[in-house]
């Protein structure tokens, strides 16, 4: 588990968390009990430029996540 934190880590991931998603139902969490969930901290003067313009800008978003990605195979079973 430490080798896969700090892969993430390397390539942008600023948390990961473990959450219950026991109480949903079997269709939402497909038999799962638990969902890890990555996150990017984006700068708050894009977060506040973007809330107010209400406008679809991926810009720095986009980099981090293509960062965080870059060599980065997913497979789902």
């Amino acid at each position: 588990m430490n080798e896969l934190i700090s892969e993430l880590n390397s390539r942008g991931v600023n948390f990961i968390r473990g959450v219950d998603i026991s109480m949903l139902s079997k269709k939402e969490n497909r038999g799962y009990y638990v969902a890890i969930l990555l996150g990017i901290v984006l700068r708050p003067d894009y977060i506040i430029r973007i809330s107010k313009e209400n406008i679809a800008d991926h810009s720095e978003f986009g980099v981090k996540e293509h960062l965080a990605l870059r060599n980065t195979e997913v497979h789902f079973a």
